[in-house]
């Protein structure tokens, strides 16, 4: 009894101090914290001097507190006393400090609720275990060895310290750790006071950031105040202005020092001059800390507007007394309107979903969605109808499989995991039974998947559609597509087929009057002879045009882009048609846009079938009554990326009416036109479809009697490093006079030489011509007509271009002052060239397969290519009509060669081994050509033989065709009717000139007879010119005499001068036209003094030997009786 008042007496007293200390110390809990801590150490004392029947007193069953690990040595009844004590204690369910025992060792005997959930460890983990593991000095990568944590623990007793605490899941948690020494007997042990400083430290953290924050806010203020986009002002108390940016002046229209002036009620409108003041007293009052409206103002010119207004209150510090307040204002005028729009739009909007519900019930549109949490399904009332299930029915998931084909379950539910995998929508038709009329009915269903906060597929929405109907059209629809194709397929082989077979007599025909043609026919004869050839062409341009728009109609046409020069490839064109319209009068330009790139990507073959259709067309369609004129102009689009060709004709134009239907295929503008120009009306449908196909378009604009304008863009690939083709020319020091009776060439002259940026350009009349005669300047270039080359010529210096509309001699380079450009139609490729050489910016390549008449041409052809091919062919063919007219050509030709009836006979005589070239036609019986063609590339393949060259000779005119052949291991690719020109062409390509056979006629006896004087090699310029007729090369070397005399003048005054530049270009010039004419000595001489411009004086040295090489060449032309003496 008397120990139970004794420990009484004990917990009276000191709970009477702890209480005390509550009321004295609350709100100060670190202090309260150690007190506590104190007041456990002096009970600790107290209770220790108990003997065990007073402890027995106070144990508690241990079903009310747990069982604790500890070594042996330690008194285990009393430490579960002092925790029990301690776990009851008030302090401790109201400080958020924990509780560590830890022995003499740094061994952790017992721990509180607290320090388990800063280490995220249940107490069986952490007792036992020693306090170094959890416990760490300053920075955790610091800390010390176990051997020395007693001592540093003695060092912390009544003396508080911040350390780090290492929790199970990795994380250092900053403390402050409070350690009370607690002597019992013998033993030694210490109690830590832990406390979680983080938040602690996470406030100072912050508070540090905060007070950087205002610091930098506090340095930009001034800079952000003056230099910001939105308006801002400094108001007193009173609400007038103190101080204003140069936006807000901008907006009001007032200058800093009117506003000063103002208050706020000054700028208000009156209808929100209340709904200001109001709000200004609150602030003041501090009801609120700031505000916030949109409302109107009034400018200085009395005009109204829209603003966003934000008020704040600025305080004393010390006082806490407003001071100012700072008001921003942004005209939001803008964003009114844009509110205004927006509401009527929104209004708008639910008209149209109010109109979109009714269209969704007329259009039988059904929506259902679908849970994907609980897979219930909802479905609307036409949903339900749709399927024959009752209103009332809750449907699942599986209701809805259920109902589907069993042949589209499988799919469907593809379709819905994919979509709920990809988080994404999905489409499918399927087959469901509706339940009801057990009707099979087709449906067309589109769904998409919504998601929760968390990214979690949870609802899917979609429409049901009734397309049984659609369905049925579609499958016979399919059925009517399938005949129609089988039918269109049959066209097609039926088109191939009479392609071929009508084909085959035509190259009868045009062979043989190809060959009739170069016998000696009088006038009328040659007239019905180019009306046959004429006439059998235009049926092969009929065959053509229906097999191209049977192509376009089954889509078996295919583009083959390739990089080409879009210029070249007009003017090839150009060149095809330019006989036809001189026969009609009518006079072609082309106005070329010089900055096309010099090489785009086009599908040249489509393209220049667009071009000659519509120039045809024009030059077809062209008016009787006045002189005829086309024009085709390019130009390129740089912001489409697209080429533009207009084709401009004055011809009979079309009406309105006609051009609606004029791009339908088999009609033309007029019933009328067939009969008087003839044509099958395919060829603007090809066109349009070729250009749509190159995704282009072509546009037409037509005024009737006036003429017409069709225009082509197509989009084009540029290929990288784009450069354009005339840019390495430098016209800049020269000037141009066009004196010409033709105003629309004049014109066409002046615009393309005008891109080439020259010193001057322009077009004068004929009375100027004896002013330019009389100018000496190099740097001066006439462009006039032959009508007139007389008297220009008569000048000693004024360099010419000569237009002239005839196919003439000596067209081309004449000499360093003369140049004659064929202008009928004008290339405009051929002008810059002439224009280049007379300026000497190129070199004069010298044109040395010069045109002669046209008998003449062919005779002397034959003759050398009778006595120079000796290498043998080998002809395929199995139509007798084409082996003789192929065979004839041959002949006329010079060519040797033997036939074969079929492609085993030609096989047969082919491993024979004597055949240096094949020309085969594809389509043969027996073996055609494709499968001869294959067996000889294995045969060569397998032994080892150097391929033969293998050319096809085919009636098969369909695009495409020379594709295959080149698959099938082919060379080159010939179409019949086989032209004996287009023969030559494609022989000369492939068959080599017989090595042993001499050049004939009189070259040979003039190369014998002057083999001493190399001065100028004969083979060379044979082999350049490609003929040796001694009129031809006798002529050439006139020509280079001329030129390199003069030139070579001009290069020696300007060694004189010392002028390098002008000497590496004359230099230049003069090494290119003598290595071209085979006077390559005296050319290594020019090509060193090129390269080495800048030496005068060994240049100087040079010069003699230009001088000796100049009169042995001048020796030889004496000789050849090309030069006379006198000329000397």
């Amino acid at each position: 009894m008397n120990g139970l008042k004794r420990v009484g007496s004990i917990f009276i007293i000191y709970g009477v101090l702890l209480l005390a200390a509550i009321v004295v110390l609350a709100g100060h809990m670190i202090t309260l914290t150690f007190f506590a801590t104190c007041w456990l150490l002096i009970l600790y004392l107290h209770l220790s001097k108990l003997n065990k029947h007073e402890l027995a007193i106070i144990e508690t069953p241990t079903t009310h507190c747990r069982k604790e690990v500890i070594p042996e040595k330690l008194n285990n009844d009393l430490i579960e006393k002092i925790f029990y004590v301690f776990n009851k204690n008030v302090l401790s369910q109201l400080s958020k400090d924990g509780y560590i025992l830890i022995d003499k060792d740094g061994v952790i005997l017992n721990v509180s609720e607290r320090v388990e959930r800063i280490l995220v460890c249940c107490k069986d983990d952490i007792i036992t275990s020693h306090l170094s593991l959890f416990l760490f000095f300053t920075e955790p990568t610091h800390q010390k060895s176990t051997d020395t944590m007693i001592e540093r623990i003695k060092k912390l007793v009544s003396k508080p310290e911040k350390l780090y605490f290492l929790n199970k899941v990795g994380l250092y948690i900053p403390i402050e750790i409070s350690i009370s020494k607690l002597p019992h007997e013998n033993e030694t042990l210490y109690l830590a006071l832990i406390r979680d400083i983080t938040a602690e430290q996470e406030q100072l953290q912050r508070e540090l950031d905060l007070y950087v924050k205002l610091f930098n806010k506090e340095m930009i203020y001034k800079s952000a105040f003056n230099q910001a986009a939105i308006g801002i002002a400094r108001v007193n108390v009173d609400s007038y202005i103190v101080e204003v940016n140069p936006m807000l002046c901008k907006i009001f229209g007032y200058s800093e020092k009117e506003f000063c002036k103002l208050s706020i009620k000054d700028l208000t409108v009156d209808t929100d001059i209340e709904k200001s003041e109001m709000l200004i007293r609150q602030l003041l009052r501090k009801e609120i800390y700031f505000f916030n409206l949109d409302k109107q103002y009034v400018r200085k010119d009395k005009s109204e507007f829209w603003a966003n207004i934000s008020v704040s209150l600025v305080c004393d510090n010390v006082t806490n007394q407003p001071i100012y307040m700072i008001a921003v204002i942004e005209d939001i005028s803008d964003r009114k309107n844009i509110e205004t729009a927006l509401i009527n739009i929104s209004k708008e909007r639910e008209d149209l979903l109010a109109g979109l519900t009714i269209a969704s019930e007329a259009g039988g549109v059904n929506n259902w969605s679908l849970d994907l949490v609980t897979n219930k399904l909802k479905w609307d009332e036409g949903t339900r109808l749709l399927y024959g299930i009752n209103l009332d029915q809750q449907l699942v998931y599986q209701d809805w499989l259920n109902a589907v084909h069993p042949e589209d379950v499988e799919e469907i539910k593809h379709h819905i995991l994919a979509a709920i995998h990809n988080i994404c929508s999905f489409k499918i038709e399927f087959r469901v039974f509706n339940l009801e009329t057990n009707e099979l009915v087709w449906v067309r269903c589109a769904a998409n998947v919504s998601c929760n906060e968390n990214n979690k597929p949870t609802m899917m929405f979609g429409i049901n559609i009734d397309i049984t109907h659609e369905k049925l059209i579609q499958i016979e629809l399919e059925k009517e597509t399938q005949a129609a194709k089988h039918a269109n397929e049959a066209k097609s082989r039926f088109l191939a087929t009479m392609s071929h077979e009508i084909r085959t007599p035509m190259n009868g025909v045009i062979g043989m009057i190809d060959l009739l043609r170069q016998t000696h026919l009088d006038t009328e004869q040659k007239r019905m002879t180019a009306t046959i050839k004429d006439s059998s062409f235009s049926l092969l341009d009929i065959i053509n045009d229906i097999l191209d728009f049977s192509k376009i109609e089954s889509g078996q046409i295919e583009l083959e882009l390739t990089s080409v020069s879009i210029l070249s490839l007009i003017e090839r064109a150009v060149d095809a048609l330019c006989i036809n319209a001189n026969n009609k009068n009518i006079q072609l330009y082309i106005c070329p846009d010089l900055k096309i790139p010099d090489k785009v990507k086009i599908d040249a073959v489509r393209f220049r079938q667009i071009i000659l259709n519509l120039v045809g067309n024009a030059i077809k369609f062209s008016s009787l009554e006045r002189k005829g004129v086309v024009i085709i102009k390019t130009r390129f689009d740089w912001i489409s990326v697209s080429l533009v060709v207009d084709v401009i004709d004055n011809g009979i134009g079309i009406s309105e009416l006609q051009q609606k239907k004029l791009f339908t295929p088999f009609i033309q503008a007029d019933t009328s036109t067939t009969r008087k120009f003839g044509g099958t009306g395919l060829g603007l449908s090809i066109c349009k479809s070729f250009s749509e196909l190159m995704s282009g378009e072509i546009k037409l604009t037509s005024q009737l009697g006036k003429g017409s304008c069709f225009r082509l863009s197509i989009p084009i690939t540029k290929n990288k490093n784009t450069k354009y083709e005339f840019e390495h020319l430098d016209f800049s020091e020269y000037r141009f006079y066009i004196i010409h009776e033709s105003k629309e060439l004049s014109k066409c002259c002046q615009d393309i030489i005008a891109q080439l940026n020259p010193l001057h350009v322009s077009q004068v009349g004929i009375d100027k011509l004896e002013n330019l005669c009389a100018i000496k300047d190099e740097q001066v270039v006439v462009i006039t007509s032959a009508v007139d080359k007389t008297n220009i010529l008569e000048s000693t210096s004024l360099k010419t271009i000569i237009l002239n509309p005839h196919q003439i001699k000596n067209n081309g380079y004449i000499d360093p002052l003369t140049y004659v450009v064929k202008c009928e139609p004008l290339k405009p490729s051929d002008l810059i060239h002439g224009l280049a050489i007379l300026c000497e910016l190129e070199s004069p390549t010298l044109d040395l397969n010069k045109e002669i008449e046209e008998n003449h041409r062919v005779e002397v052809a034959l003759k050398v290519d009778k006595k120079r091919n000796r290498n043998l062919i080998l002809l395929a063919e199995d139509e007798p009509t084409n082996r003789l007219v192929l065979s004839n050509q041959l002949e006329s030709l010079g060519y040797e060669h033997e036939i074969a009836v079929d492609g085993n006979a030609a096989y047969k005589l082919w491993i024979t081994g004597r055949f240096n070239l094949i020309l085969t036609d594809c389509h043969m019986p027996n073996m055609d050509g494709f499968a001869l063609t294959k067996k000889i590339r294995k045969e060569e393949s397998r032994k080892g033989l150097s391929p033969t060259t293998i050319i096809a000779v085919t009636a098969n005119g369909l695009v495409g065709e020379f594709e295959n052949c080149i698959r099938a291991g082919m060379n080159d690719y010939i179409a019949k009717p086989v032209e004996l020109k287009m023969l030559k062409i494609a022989l000369s390509k492939y068959m080599s000139r017989d090595k042993n056979t001499q050049a004939i006629g009189e070259v040979v006896d003039c190369t014998e007879r002057h083999k001493a004087n190399d001065s100028i090699d004969f083979k060379h310029l044979i082999k350049i010119i490609g003929t040796n007729d001694k009129t031809i090369t006798d002529e050439i070397l006139l020509m280079y005499w001329n030129s390199v005399t003069q030139d070579t003048k001009k290069l020696i005054e300007a060694v004189e001068e010392g002028q390098s530049d002008l000497i590496r270009t004359r230099a230049h010039a003069l090494k290119g036209i003598s290595f071209s004419t085979g006077a390559a000595v005296i050319g290594e001489t020019f090509k060193w003094i090129e390269q080495n411009a800048s030496k005068i004086d060994d240049i100087k040295q040079k010069l003699h030997t230009i001088e000796s090489e100049t009169l042995r060449i001048k020796d030889l032309l004496v000789k050849r009786g090309i030069l006379q003496i006198k000329d000397s």
